[in-house]
């Protein structure tokens, strides 16, 4: 993670978490995450160069929850294994 990544990521959280407890922070964050899902979909059917942009907020509301609830980074590393393992399983399965 970059440092304006990082200090960032604790601004946020710094400001927000004067409005909201943490579990009412959590919850934004979970919230954004499912509002930006549809409109990820609709700016990528229209080829919306704006697009990068809102990936990098889900990237960034993700890191939030990250933060809030303390995963390290082997919990990550484990389900990123977990998470390769997972679509190898679904996607390189032999056509029978």
């Amino acid at each position: 993670m970059s440092l304006i990544e990082e200090r960032s990521i604790e601004s946020i959280i710094g400001i927000l978490g004067k409005r909201f407890d943490r579990d009412g922070l959590f919850r934004l964050a979970v919230q954004q995450l499912q509002l930006h899902g549809p409109e990820l979909k609709q700016l990528k059917r229209v080829k919306a160069p704006h697009l990068v942009k809102e990936v990098a907020d889900v990237y960034l509301w993700a890191k939030v929850l990250l933060r809030l609830e303390r995963v390290p980074r082997k919990a990550i590393d484990e389900r990123a294994v977990h998470f390769l393992n997972k679509i190898k399983a679904i996607y390189l399965r032999s056509n029978e």
